[in-house]
């Protein structure tokens, strides 16, 4: 017998950010915890830490969702250096032991490469 796990995990990049927030990680952070703010999560304290080869912040959320338990995750953020910034969210259903989920994610952040 298995067990069935749900998760997911996202990249994507942003070329510019919004002007209303500074040109730096902090701003990168701001405008991207904005964006998901307006999709419901809430989101933890962040932390700045390694993200590949970048630095970056990265913090919990929370949020409803499609799935029964609801939703649990990590945002992140690196700031590239043109202007715009690369962002991650992994999440998975809130009933499960993060620590696995958890395990998973720190890899992947040990080998993210990002080009500029």
């Amino acid at each position: 017998m298995a067990n069935w796990v749900t998760h997911g995990f996202f990249v994507g990049h942003v070329v510019k950010i919004d002007n209303k927030f500074p040109q730096t990680l902090d701003g990168a952070y701001d405008h991207f915890r904005e964006l998901q703010n307006l999709r419901g999560l809430t989101i933890g304290e962040a932390k700045t830490q390694a993200i590949g080869n970048g630095e970056g912040k990265i913090a919990t959320y929370t949020s409803p969702s499609v799935l029964r338990a609801g939703e649990s995750g990590w945002i992140a953020v690196v700031k590239d250096k043109n202007g715009g910034y690369y962002w991650l969210s992994m999440f998975y259903p809130s009933n499960d032991d993060a620590a696995i989920y958890l395990q998973t994610l720190s890899k992947v952040v040990k080998t993210l490469r990002f080009k500029n």
